[in-house]
């Protein structure tokens, strides 16, 4: 079976990644399932998020098996099956499947938060950019981080901070915030006005 208990997990950065991309594949699965008030470029813009994440995906999950201790045969043939479901359009399967791989590799969520004053100057500094008056035009529009916040579930919007926050060549390319500098965002966004 694919399903362990949560507490069973301590969360490296491998870990950590594969659970980000496990919930964007699961949010953006769920919005190709739904269709409502998706346009076509945008459902291009999804459909090619996700085939990004799920080549990636299989290599993730081995990583973050080794930080469990753990082996995961089934990981690479559940990958391969959710690519089949990707390529054949089945996204309420793929949404089903993300639900239950999920469930074995959770998205911790950081207690501790940077504050207020720290988020500001985060958003202010790397987001309010490209986040604050998005491009809608494009397939795949770096969305408004208020609205976003408060429309997703909060695990899907910290999964999307640290899957879409991309650092430089000191960082290797990687999300350079820390956990409670992503709580902050994620409290920020929930309870600030733009």
């Amino acid at each position: 079976s694919l399903l362990l208990p949560a507490e069973s997990f301590a969360q490296g950065e491998h870990a950590r990644r594969a659970a980000a991309e496990l919930r964007l594949v699961l949010g953006d699965a769920q919005q190709l399932a739904n269709r409502t008030g998706l346009s076509k470029l945008h459902a291009a813009g999804l459909r090619s998020r996700v085939s990004g994440s799920l080549s990636g995906l299989a290599l993730l999950l081995r990583l973050a098996d080794q930080e469990f201790g753990r082996k995961a045969p089934q990981a690479q043939g559940t990958v391969q099956y959710m690519r089949s479901l990707h390529q054949g359009g089945n996204w309420a399967g793929l949404v089903s499947i993300s639900q239950d791989l999920a469930r074995s590799y959770p998205l911790i969520m950081p207690e501790m938060s940077a504050g207020r004053k720290r988020a500001k100057a985060i958003h202010d500094d790397l987001c309010a950019a490209c986040h604050d008056e998005p491009d809608l035009e494009v397939e795949r529009p770096a969305y408004n981080l208020y609205e976003q916040a408060n429309a997703q579930d909060e695990t899907e919007f910290l999964a999307r901070l640290i899957i879409g926050v991309r650092g430089d060549r000191v960082t290797g390319y990687s999300n350079p915030l820390t956990s409670p500098e992503l709580k902050a965002l994620l409290d920020y966004y929930r309870r600030a006005k733009p």
